[in-house]
């Protein structure tokens, strides 16, 4: 179990050996907030994936709430409570895997605990293998005559944003700042008309777009209702960090709230959080930026866009690209459900796909010519023989993606599915960031009912075993 005091942003200080690293966090909660948000990775034996996360959600009670895992990308749309995804998953060799995940939680303000001060907050990981536990601490102020920011009505996008094409859209990153003596003529910090915001890579260093903090004009507001906390007094306008030519990474989006001595009046230093301070800076979102951990646990560039790949493996007529540079699994919020007793209908009329996404494990070129690709089925199911692919940008996008024919041919009865075709990856501008296949399945004559995990996908001679799961209803 690790305790954390604060973000970490230097890198070069990483505890995926024995728990979490942890790359931003709700590190401040003042009275009335409801939110906590954590982005972190870990490092694990090779194979060993997550199954659960859980958080706190009564600051004064040991119990944890669970979160419902949602596909990359989502941003929490469509979720009631607490979620979690899976960012990014890095193969790194043999041995070892690194999970890195964004995790988003509510909190129970009515029972914030007084009187302010730091608290311990856990999140708790379950593994295929056991549990990994962190208690990141919070301060938690119980009153605060400072202004604060509120997370504006239900936003989840902006906290672990994934950006494969360094685009962050207008209105990601919503700002509203709560000031309790707003307006009150005989307070000190009565008015607020400004902040700051920087957008901070994880090894400490500001994005190119904000190389030092940027002044925003904001108005405060002292109303805490729920009308008042859901309106979205400003928001970030479109930013683009690939054409800032910024490292690729993780971003945290930090803002210092200012607030004056009435309006016009001069800025109120002991009042306002100050904005050379980096830990004084509210986290109010972050953006995964054509993230991937490398092994030495730290996302960046290490190559350029183009050109060759560094892999040297399986040349000539079968590529210039040795597997080991894939990332492929199962999507895990689509396995398939099949009945006992409809397989005849099933293979006629397919409606229940396997799917298998895959992407170049460092957005390099990947371009085999010809690769050996074996599908064993789960026990219960066969596979019908009808297949198909397609490239899309995120993994969400599976459904609404027109497929095109994947020539394969069956054997053992339909329990396993030979490919042999090319498959290419970051080769250009229409074949990234991901590869998904759908095999269609169904029911095994005379399957037993059950969530079966024993099959298995292998891609060429090189590249470890990739788990597929199926479940078998009853008719």
């Amino acid at each position: 179990m690790t305790t954390v005091e604060k973000s970490g942003t230097d890198a070069g200080s990483d505890p995926e050996g024995t728990g979490i690293r942890v790359l931003g966090y709700t590190d401040k909660i003042p009275h009335a907030s409801r939110e906590f948000r954590l982005d972190g990775r870990l490092r694990v034996p090779a194979g060993v994936r997550i199954t659960q996360v859980e958080s706190t959600f009564n600051m004064d009670r040991a119990d944890l709430y669970p979160a419902k895992q949602l596909l990359r990308g989502q941003g929490g749309h469509g979720a009631e409570g607490a979620n979690y995804e899976i960012v990014d998953l890095a193969m790194q060799g043999d041995e070892t895997d690194v999970i890195t995940f964004t995790l988003r939680n509510g909190l129970n303000y009515l029972n914030m605990p007084a009187p302010e001060g730091k608290r311990s907050l856990t999140v708790r990981i379950t593994l295929t293998n056991g549990k990994v536990e962190i208690q990141p601490v919070a301060q938690v102020f119980s009153t605060l005559p400072r202004p604060w920011p509120v997370v504006p009505g239900p936003h989840q996008a902006q906290f672990g944003y994934v950006s494969d094409d360094g685009r962050i859209p207008a209105g990601t990153f919503p700002v509203r700042i709560h000031n309790a003596d707003e307006g009150r003529e005989e307070a000190k910090g009565n008015h607020t008309d400004h902040v700051y915001y920087q957008l901070v890579h994880e090894d400490g260093t500001p994005s190119n777009l904000t190389p030092v903090p940027v002044k925003q004009p904001i108005k405060g507001t002292a109303g805490l209702a729920e009308a008042d906390l859901a309106k979205v007094e400003w928001a970030v306008q479109e930013l683009n960090l690939r054409e800032a030519k910024d490292k690729h990474g993780y971003y945290r989006f930090l803002v210092w709230p200012q607030v004056n001595d009435g309006p016009g009046g001069p800025v109120n230093e002991k009042l306002s959080w100050d904005r050379t301070k980096i830990e004084e800076g509210w986290f109010l979102g972050s953006v995964y930026y054509r993230y991937h951990a490398t092994s030495d646990g730290v996302s960046h560039d290490g190559h350029k866009e183009s050109g060759q790949s560094k892999a040297d493996g399986l040349k000539g007529e079968t590529g210039t690209v040795d597997e080991h540079q894939l990332a492929i699994f199962q999507v895990r919020d689509a396995i398939p459900q099949v009945t006992v007793g409809k397989g005849e209908e099933d293979k006629k009329n397919p409606g229940h796909f396997i799917l298998i996404a895959m992407t170049s494990a460092d957005e390099q070129p990947v371009s085999i010519g010809k690769l050996r690709q074996e599908f064993h089925a789960p026990k219960g199911l066969v596979f019908t023989g009808i297949a198909g692919y397609a490239y899309f940008d995120h993994l969400r996008d599976w459904q609404q993606t027109k497929p095109t024919l994947l020539p394969g041919s069956l054997e053992d009865d339909g329990k396993t599915l030979i490919v042999e075709a090319p498959l290419h990856l970051f080769t250009g501008a229409q074949d990234r960031p991901f590869l998904g296949y759908g095999l269609a399945v169904a029911a095994e004559d005379g399957a037993t009912p059950g969530t079966y995990d024993d099959g298995y996908a292998v891609f060429g001679k090189h590249h470890g075993k990739v788990k597929l799961t199926g479940t078998v209803l009853k008719p």
